[in-house]
């Protein structure tokens, strides 16, 4: 899929596309490119979970990361998304960026005031840094080192290079770009675990590996162990129920947006 549209509407078809596919043949692979940010990856997600669909998705990013043993920003920190549907419990959804932070959560301690802890961010030089600014002119940290720029890096072949996109340095920044599209590729894996494992065997695998999982003991007793999707799965019907809870300020800035006025603060990436 080539186009120039906002990331939310090409990543909807992308994912529509994949299930569509998959629900034909099995198993498919769907490209997107020329998009812009798509939010986070679990979304998309959670719509191949409600079609009975194990997936595997991705975007990448703008550059927020160094290579490793590199000095300058080559490259983002490309999110991967890999779920799967369970039967009457949660979908177990896991969404995970590879950099220890998401590069918003420099901004917001630096508009609070706040240091970071060290190990989220380095300084333009390459220095660690707990000074949200330098890190923001620096670049966020991998997870793991060097495993999390390998996984950032093979996101980005997934999603840029198969699908004839953009990759690395060439996309562009989401902030103050107006002349010209950001440049994001995502990409959509979909499998029909009904057409390769059985519907019915398929659930009951799931569940006995869960179950597995769920029934290990726990470290602290007052903290269960989890599947991943479990926490945001409770996290929503709270939502859903009480609201969205949000800084008042932020919520000023997006009624000015409404409003047809600038925000208060602008990004500066």
């Amino acid at each position: 899929m080539a186009a120039t549209a906002l990331g939310p509407v090409i990543g909807s078809r992308g994912v529509a596309a994949a299930i569509r596919l998959a629900k034909e043949s099995g198993m498919a692979y769907v490209g997107c490119r020329n998009s812009h940010h798509f939010g986070p990856v679990a979304p998309y997600s959670a719509r191949a979970c409600d079609a009975g669909l194990v997936s595997i998705m991705g975007t990448n990013t703008q550059p927020v990361m160094a290579p490793w043993r590199g000095a300058a920003l080559a490259h983002g920190n490309n999110p991967i998304g890999i779920a799967a549907p369970r039967r009457d419990k949660p979908p177990f959804i896991l969404d995970m960026a590879q950099s220890v932070v998401a590069f918003s959560k420099l901004r917001h301690a630096h508009e609070a005031g706040e240091t970071i802890p060290e190990g989220w961010a380095a300084d333009a030089k390459g220095r660690v840094t707990t000074d949200p600014l330098a890190g923001m002119k620096g670049w966020v940290l991998p997870i793991g080192g060097h495993k999390g720029y390998g996984l950032a890096l093979a996101v980005d072949m997934l999603s840029g290079v198969l699908s004839g996109g953009h990759t690395a340095t060439g996309v562009n920044q989401l902030f103050r770009r107006d002349a010209m599209p950001q440049g994001v590729a995502h990409f959509f894996i979909a499998l029909d675990p009904a057409r390769l494992l059985g519907e019915e065997t398929y659930y009951e695998q799931m569940e006995t590996f869960c179950r597995a999982i769920k029934a290990t003991p726990a470290a602290d007793p007052d903290l269960p162990v989890l599947i991943p999707g479990e926490p945001e799965a409770e996290s929503m019907a709270e939502t859903l129920e009480i609201g969205i809870p949000m800084p008042r300020d932020r919520f000023e800035d997006i009624q000015r947006i409404a409003d047809g006025k600038q925000p208060r603060t602008m990004p500066d990436q």
